[in-house]
């Protein structure tokens, strides 16, 4: 499932963030009456510094690791009101996604402060808050979506492709990237313009694929792309989408060329339907659902050791390749003491 990022809209007086007099030393923040785990704080301090465009401004950074720390506790709750639990392919999603992360990670959130169990803790709130969401607009939720619709959705927005890719562009004697001659484009989009006829003729893209590479027994995988899809040129959705299922053309985009076949949306018994229905559930019912959460965040008040978390800041800093510019950056002292 995507990961749900609205603004989170927290009704606070937000002069608590930098009051720091009344939490004792090692504390970083408490959520109503919880302390939220020094570590837990640091990870969405890290996120919120890796996400901002240029140099990192700390008391921005400090609010919205605040902020998402409400989410955090708010989420928890109502995950156990509502007595529901994960699933055993959940947990796993939620183990394997820890492993993985901390496998190429590991030592960079050791150096800030933030250990593994502190990060299966974030990744689990995150799986509570897909099932709260689950809860509500799944079958036999609490407003459950009319599964013609999801299905409506997907089609409008999702296409089932097979594609053979390729470059209108060479390398020149210093080894740019350079367009293509005529000459050399005219033979390139013949080319692609053959696959084309071949597959509508019924030879299979994978054979075509296999002799273009020259890797005999190479296939081609099908992909589902989305209508607001960043992986492929500006208007390769549109463009897919005019295409007929079951048949294939040839669509140019800039310096890219494409022989698409456009699969239906039944493929394999549906299962791409199946596989990403989570996220057009999402699509739907996203800006609803963070009303929800803002609802639920709203009741909680919080404070904040603002010196505390600027130690947190300046040790992610100093482990930072981010904060180059660091060391000319003044943290304004804000405590109350």
């Amino acid at each position: 499932m995507k990961k749900i990022s609205a603004s989170i809209g927290i009704l606070i007086v937000l002069v608590l963030l930098f009051s720091s007099c009344s939490l004792p030393v090692g504390k970083v923040i408490t959520v109503g009456s919880v302390e939220v785990d020094k570590e837990v704080y640091i990870y969405y301090l890290d996120n919120a510094i890796a996400s901002s465009e240029g140099t990192p401004e700390s008391t921005a950074a400090m609010k919205e690791a605040a902020e998402n720390c409400v989410r955090y506790i708010a989420v928890n709750t109502v995950f156990a009101q509502m007595s529901l639990s994960l699933s055993d392919t959940k947990k796993s999603e939620v183990s394997q996604t820890v492993n993985d992360l901390w496998r190429l990670y590991g030592n960079y959130y050791e150096k800030i402060g933030v250990s593994k169990q502190a990060l299966t803790k974030v990744y689990e709130s995150k799986a509570y808050e897909n099932a709260i969401f689950l809860a509500y607009y799944d079958t036999d939720g609490i407003t459950p979506i009319p599964e013609e619709t999801v299905e409506k959705y997907f089609s409008d927005n999702y296409a089932i492709i097979k594609s053979i890719n390729g470059f209108l562009t060479d390398l020149d004697e210093n080894g740019n990237t350079v367009p293509m001659d005529d000459e050399s484009r005219q033979k390139t989009v013949e080319t692609f313009e053959g696959f084309v006829t071949k597959i509508n003729s019924g030879t299979l893209i994978d054979d075509i694929y296999s002799d273009y590479v020259g890797q005999e027994g190479s296939t081609v995988q099908a992909t589902v792309i989305s209508r607001d899809s960043s992986l492929y040129p500006e208007s390769f959705f549109e463009s897919v989408k005019a295409i007929e299922e079951d048949s294939a053309d040839v669509v140019t985009l800039g310096d890219y060329i494409f022989a698409v076949q456009h699969l239906p949306a039944d493929s394999d018994s549906n299962i791409y339907y199946q596989l990403n229905r989570e996220s057009c559930l999402l699509d739907l019912k996203e800006e609803e659902f963070e009303t929800l959460v803002a609802q639920w965040t709203g009741t909680y008040s919080f404070e904040v050791n603002q010196r505390a978390a600027k130690a947190c800041y300046k040790n992610i800093a100093a482990n930072s390749s981010a904060f180059d510019a660091f060391e000319n950056e003044t943290i304004t002292e804000t405590e109350t003491q």
